[in-house]
């Protein structure tokens, strides 16, 4: 239960597929923007969502598997991208 409240709260992985629209889109003139847009948006969304400011914070200071999963998880789809 936890493990899934996680996923549905961890920006990367609930906008994930989002990014992909955007990049599919092309709505950006250089590699630039669209880096920049992302990031403001993950910027935005970190600054008005306290859980995923404590998921962080959990996720540095802590050892725990969840995380490094989660972590694991991220880096994947990245990896595919």
């Amino acid at each position: 239960m936890i493990e899934e409240y996680i996923v549905q709260t961890d920006y990367w992985l609930t906008f994930f597929e989002k990014i992909n629209q955007e990049v599919g889109k092309n709505k950006h003139d250089t590699s630039k923007e669209l880096i920049i847009d992302v990031l403001q948006k993950q910027w935005e969304y970190l600054l008005s969502e306290t859980e995923m400011q404590h998921l962080i914070l959990w996720e540095l200071s802590g050892d725990s598997e969840l995380m490094k999963s989660i972590h694991h998880t991220r880096e994947m789809l990245a990896d595919i991208s």
